[in-house]
């Protein structure tokens, strides 16, 4: 389970969950493994492993060498790794263990996994995005500035009573469920105590609910179910 923030192993190798010690330099350098690849109008470049694909692009930028190194630097901690260049095609060795192309991409849906962050090509085709984009940015506007990552921290801290010490050892996973599932309780208090002053009776979100992944343009993304509910409430607003 992700909750506990132990690692992943695949062919013998230890994948670590980043931690919020580390998580500023994990976001800038996940970016490497976020480019859309098959969106690319080139069928070489689709037929690509993604590990040849992303070292196409460092040939051209090479700073991207750098992020990709501090990644693994990051999720493997004091394993050693290398790349490998046989028959044209960038691998990768990390402790003895070779890794083709094709296998990296096991690695890179086991870091994105542990991680809560969603590759965006598997979900949205560009039109969708844009579209997508366009009403995030607009719902920004309209809520204004959200916390910063030190405002969140700070709100952990005062929630949960940890030290700001042991947040840093939380992994990126423990910290935004932690922060979500406190958010859930919260209004999960303040809703029953409305309830049951005003005698009213409506499903709310139960404090033990399941609760999904976030998905990026959750907030501006609505099911049905969803949809029916916020129908239901603006009634009972009405009543």
């Amino acid at each position: 389970m992700r909750v506990w923030g132990d690692p992943s192993e695949f062919l013998g190798i230890k994948i670590y969950p980043a931690t919020m010690e580390n998580c500023e330099s994990f976001y800038e350098c996940v970016q490497c493994l976020l480019f859309e690849k098959n969106r690319i109008q080139d069928i070489q470049v689709i037929k690509m492993s993604y590990l040849d694909f992303l070292f196409a692009l460092i040939r051209q930028n090479n700073s991207l060498y750098a992020k990709l190194d501090k990644l693994l630097s990051i999720v493997l901690q004091n394993q050693k790794y290398d790349f490998t260049y046989e028959d044209s095609k960038i691998g990768l060795l990390i402790e003895g263990v070779k890794l083709n192309g094709y296998e990296f991409e096991d690695i890179k849906r086991i870091i994105l996994h542990q991680n809560l962050i969603q590759n965006r090509e598997d979900f949205y085709d560009e039109d969708m995005e844009k579209e997508l984009q366009e009403a995030e940015e607009f719902l920004s506007r309209k809520n204004g500035t959200p916390a910063t990552l030190e405002e969140r921290v700070v709100a952990l801290h005062c929630l949960s009573g940890s030290s700001f010490q042991e947040i840093k050892k939380y992994t990126i996973f423990q910290f935004n469920k932690a922060l979500e599932r406190f958010a859930i309780i919260k209004n999960f208090d303040v809703y029953s105590a409305l309830m049951a002053e005003n005698g009213a009776s409506k499903d709310i979100q139960h404090w033990l609910s399941h609760v999904e992944d976030r998905d990026k343009y959750a907030d501006v993304i609505m099911s049905e179910a969803e949809f029916n509910k916020l129908t239901a409430d603006e009634a009972f607003g009405k009543a």
